[in-house]
Formats: structure tokens, C-alpha cells, sequence
């Protein structure tokens, strides 16, 4: 169906013979069309994880690279492309998150100790805290960053499928040759980078939560 949507977009304006030359772009061969009945198949008896969701991730992205990059897409890309080669973009993302972690583990430490006051009273505790402190941020920081890199690795995006799993992305920005496969390359390396500064951090503070929660 997202194939189908795509198609009936595109030949907007297009000629009748444009439209008889790529109709077959959009069409999922019998060979695709077994391997995501398969994956599916294996999909459906495993339990919930990373290894799960790079299963459904590599579905998605089999469908999305069918699917031609338009003028507007290709127009945003090198505008993102220009803005992410600005070193400084790069380096007041990971600042930026470096500054905010810090400030949240000590609101975690003097929150924690308020609630703990009150529920005296209440009986009732929200929130608490970790004793896994600096641990819990290194384990929870490594896990974001070895993500970031297996799916820059695998072509993937599982933070997408985690998201809305029932959405497809739009595919490559760039027709996948000549210049544009190596814009997608350098769209993809620079988007890694700055997943990367943010993945870590974002790990990081979801499995401090989730510990103080468990407290």
C-alpha cells in the first residue's frame, strides 16, 4: 500500500511513457515479497528486543529504497547535508547533552530524597534513586552508542521502527548513483554522527529512569 501511495504521487505530471518505464520500481518481486513473508514468520516467534526490532527495521527499508527519492526530499537532504558539516553543529549537540545529564542526575538525587520525606506522610512513593548511579548512565550510554553504530553498520533505522512501527521512511534522498549514491553515503555518515552524540545520552537517562522507578 505505501508503495502503491508513492506511485500514484510520482506520476503526477508524468508522461505516459515515464509512467510505463518505472511502474515496475514500485512493485515488490515474488523474491521480496517471500523474504518479508519469511522474516515475518521469524519475527512473530521471537521475543521483544534489539534483535527483533532489526528484523522489522530491514522490512522497512526494503520497502523504503523501492521507493524514488522526489525533488522536495532531495532539496531538504542537501540542506541538512549543509547544516550537519558545520563542526559546530556537530559539537553543541554532544555539549548540549553533556551539560543537561549532569543537571538531571542531581535533580534524581535532591527529588528523590523529597519524595522520600513526604511519603512519610503520604505513604506513597513516585520516585526514587538508583544505587547503580554512574554504572546504570555508562551501561545505559554504551547501549545507545552500539545501536547508533549497528544500524549506520546495517543501513537501518530502528529508532523509526520503535517510534510508529506501522510508518515506512521515505528512503534515499538521492537517485542511487553517480553523485547522488555518494550524497546518500555522506547523508547517512552525517546523520550517524549526530544520532550518535544524541543516542548515548538519550539510553543513558532512559535506563536511569527506569532504575529509579524500579527503586
Amino acid at each position: 500500500s505505501k508503495l502503491n501511495e508513492a506511485f500514484n504521487k510520482m506520476i503526477e505530471g508524468k508522461s505516459k511513457q515515464w509512467i510505463e518505464k518505472n511502474q515496475d520500481k514500485f512493485t515488490l518481486t515474488p523474491e521480496e515479497t517471500q523474504t518479508i513473508i519469511d522474516t515475518m514468520k521469524e519475527v512473530g516467534e521471537m521475543e521483544d528486543g534489539r534483535e527483533k526490532t532489526v528484523k522489522l527495521a530491514e522490512i522497512q527499508k526494503l520497502v523504503s529504497d523501492k521507493i524514488p527519492p522526489s525533488a522536495g526530499q532531495s532539496i531538504k537532504a542537501w540542506m541538512r547535508i549543509s547544516m550537519l558539516f558545520n563542526p559546530k553543529t556537530q559539537v553543541r549537540n554532544v555539549m548540549g547533552n553533556s551539560v543537561v545529564l549532569p543537571v538531571n542526575a542531581t535533580a534524581d538525587v535532591f527529588s528523590g530524597a523529597m519524595d522520600k520525606l513526604i511519603s512519610k506522610k503520604t505513604g506513597v512513593r513516585t520516585t526514587g534513586v538508583t544505587k547503580e548511579g554512574i554504572k546504570g548512565y555508562a551501561k545505559g550510554f554504551g547501549k545507545g552508542l552500539f545501536e547508533s553504530y549497528d544500524d549506520f553498520r546495517k543501513g537501518i533505522n530502528t529508532r523509526n521502527v520503535e517510534g510508529n512501527r506501522f510508518e515506512i521512511g521515505e528512503g534515499k534522498s538521492f537517485k542511487d548513483k553517480g553523485l547522488g549514491k555518494a550524497l546518500n553515503r555522506v547523508d547517512s555518515l552525517l546523520s550517524f554522527s549526530l544520532d550518535a552524540g544524541d543516542r548515548g545520552f538519550y539510553e543513558a537517562s532512559f535506563t536511569n529512569s527506569i532504575n529509579n522507578q524500579l527503586v
